[in-house]
């Protein structure tokens, strides 16, 4: 009758442990179940940020290749500029040379009236 008391009692302990082994067993898949869970949050938030960076990236892209463009622009506008200017300073040297001509031929023809001042030059 001991041998069955005994063997009743180790069997008891062997149920007590395998339900043991399999309670810890599920916290621990409850736990892994939770960590699946925040990986996955994290690799979407990580995903949705390199999603954003590349469409910030190509945006950054495009404003630099139009700012490089407007500079192109910008520098084309200043040498049309500098070539207009030097032309109307021409204009202006040609059309004071003109006057002042004119103002002595006037002189000139016109003796008795005073004489006009003469045009500065710049």
């Amino acid at each position: 009758m001991k041998t069955t008391h005994i063997y009743t009692l180790i069997l008891l302990v062997l149920v007590g442990l395998v339900l043991y082994q399999s309670l810890v067993n599920q916290d621990s898949f409850r736990q892994a179940e939770s960590l699946n869970q925040s990986m996955e949050a994290q690799l979407d938030t990580l995903q949705s940020i390199a999603a954003q960076y590349e469409r910030i990236h190509q945006n950054y892209e495009a404003l630099h290749a139009q700012l490089l463009l407007s500079q192109h622009r910008i520098s084309d506008m200043h040498q049309d500029l500098m070539r207009l200017s030097g032309a109307q300073q021409q204009d202006v040297i040609q059309i004071r040379d003109s006057l002042r001509q004119i103002l002595q031929t006037y002189d000139a023809v016109s003796p008795n009236v005073m004489s006009h001042h003469q045009i500065s030059s710049p």
